[in-house]
């Protein structure tokens, strides 16, 4: 009788996980907004090494 109630405790337990692991379907995702390109920048002016 005891190793029974264990056996249905497992059983169960390892279903509600199967059953956890399987459930919800994905979710409807939106198509991405389009953006402005980002303005160009001007490359920095070159600097010196400095001396000692």
């Amino acid at each position: 009788m005891r190793q029974t109630k264990w056996f249905t405790l497992v059983a169960l337990a390892l279903i509600a996980l199967m059953l956890a692991a399987c459930g919800g379907g994905a979710t409807p995702t939106t198509a991405p907004v389009a953006t402005e390109a980002p303005a160009a920048t001007t490359a920095p002016a070159a600097t010196e090494a400095p001396t000692a």
